[in-house]
Order: C-alpha cells, then sequence, then structure tokens
C-alpha cells in the first residue's frame, strides 16, 4: 500500500474533518434524535438563529448550513433545531470541545505510533 500511496517510508499526514459533528455530538445525548432530520442553531433570536451544522436527513429536504432556522423549519417541520448553549451572551462550545477532546483521545488509542494533532474543534492531523 505505502508504494501505491507514493511514500516509500516517508510519513504520511492525513487531515480528518468530522461530518455534520455539532450534530452528532447532540445526537449522541440525545439518540432519539438519530435518522430524522436535525440541525444546530446559534443565536436564536434573531429568525429562528443561524445553522452551523445540519444531518444528512436535514440535507436531503434542502436544510443548508448557514440558513436561518426558521427557513429550516418552512423547508422541513420536522426538524429538530438543537441549541448552540450560551453563556454570557456568547457562544459556549463546552460540549462540542469535549466531544471533539474524545475523538482525539480514540484515535490516539490505536497505536502508540500515531501522532494525532487536534487543528479545532473536529477536525485533526493524524
Amino acid at each position: 500500500m505505502e508504494e501505491r500511496l507514493g511514500v516509500h517510508g516517508s510519513r504520511l499526514i492525513v487531515h480528518l474533518d468530522a461530518d455534520c459533528f455539532y450534530v452528532q455530538v447532540h445526537l449522541r445525548e440525545e439518540p432519539a434524535f438519530r435518522g430524522k432530520p436535525a440541525a444546530v442553531c446559534q443565536y436564536k433570536s434573531y429568525m429562528g438563529g443561524t445553522l452551523i451544522a445540519v444531518s444528512y436527513e436535514a440535507k436531503a429536504k434542502g436544510v443548508k448550513r448557514g440558513m436561518a432556522g426558521d427557513k429550516a423549519r418552512e423547508l422541513c417541520p420536522d426538524i429538530k433545531l438543537f441549541q448552540v448553549a450560551e453563556l454570557h451572551g456568547k457562544a459556549d462550545l463546552t460540549r462540542y470541545r469535549r466531544g471533539g477532546a474524545e475523538v482525539i483521545t480514540e484515535l490516539a488509542s490505536f497505536s502508540p505510533l500515531l501522532v494525532v494533532e487536534r487543528a479545532s474543534i473536529d477536525e485533526a492531523y493524524v
């Protein structure tokens, strides 16, 4: 496989980006919504907030990242809109940071030779 990848004994760096990560964090906490349209919105006060993550089931109904929560409900009345918690008027990303740290720990557990560097809440270099 190494020859096919063209590495010939060199190091290989892989960038991992967890898809729909923010939604997945909530679905782990509330599994009853798995397989149903869901999204995570931030700052709900204006037009139902802005969607920062969208599940595949919601995407299939035309819901997109960056869309207003109210518009998402028009397109998909059965969508579950999870809310980013706020602390002192700002987004509290604690639950997502914790979830991302768990992913990094899990990746690192595969081998002591594996180097895992966190790039963001839901991204890593391996």
